[in-house]
């Protein structure tokens, strides 16, 4: 009978907290979801669910929690269950869950949650910076490109990339010499020699820069 009452808070709380959250927050299914497959994808997945939390002005740290928990899906879902199971997780948890808990603890657990994402994926290792900075330099275009499908891929990463290296203040948007340290790298990431690499650099060449 005490597993069975367990249970039955467990799935009321639940219940509560996902009322809550639509009738205070006026979430809609659209909140962007945090699957955590990477780092840069789980930087680039943090930023968005950040910034459309914030949309929505949440006013305690148990509506980021509850949202929190709501946009994770597979690895990091799978991770988040795992971190509860054992300490400091699980005592986290449950002050967060108990009935009447605290927004401290709500806010804790959060911080806790968003810590272990950034855990998984490395980022606790080396500052988020260096590791968008480590996907830019790695990012290439298909050897053969038959079609504008082929590049649109890279193209998008690329673009996400270098976002994220704005935000993280590894580019300065404007500055001479970060721009001309991107145009040498976008060198490196066409083929020599390659049509795709003439029609790249169609404009002209850069002064002390190899283009073809």
């Amino acid at each position: 009978r005490l597993v069975d009452m367990q249970e039955f808070q467990q799935t009321y709380l639940r219940k509560r907290q996902e009322i809550e959250r639509d009738n205070r927050l006026k979430i809609s299914r659209a909140v962007p979801q945090i699957w955590a497959d990477g780092p840069v994808q789980l930087l680039e997945e943090l930023e968005a669910f950040e910034e459309a939390v914030q949309r929505m002005n949440p006013t305690t740290g148990k509506e980021w929690l509850v949202t929190l928990e709501d946009a994770l899906r597979g690895p990091a879902k799978n991770w988040r269950d795992f971190v509860i199971l054992n300490q400091p997780g699980k005592m986290l948890f449950d002050a967060a869950t108990a009935p009447g808990a605290s927004d401290e603890a709500c806010s804790n657990l959060y911080r806790f949650l968003r810590g272990q994402l950034f855990k998984r994926c490395g980022l606790d290792q080396e500052s988020p910076g260096e590791t968008v900075k480590k996907h830019w330099e790695a990012i290439r275009f298909p050897d053969r490109i038959q079609h504008k499908e082929d590049v649109t891929e890279t193209v998008d990463q690329l673009t996400a990339t270098y976002r994220q290296m704005v935000r993280h203040g590894i580019v300065v948007p404007g500055d001479p010499e970060d721009e001309r340290r991107l145009v040498v790298a976008m060198t490196n990431k066409v083929k020599p020699g390659s049509e795709f690499r003439i029609w790249f650099y169609r404009h002209g060449r850069h002064e002390g820069i190899a283009t073809l």
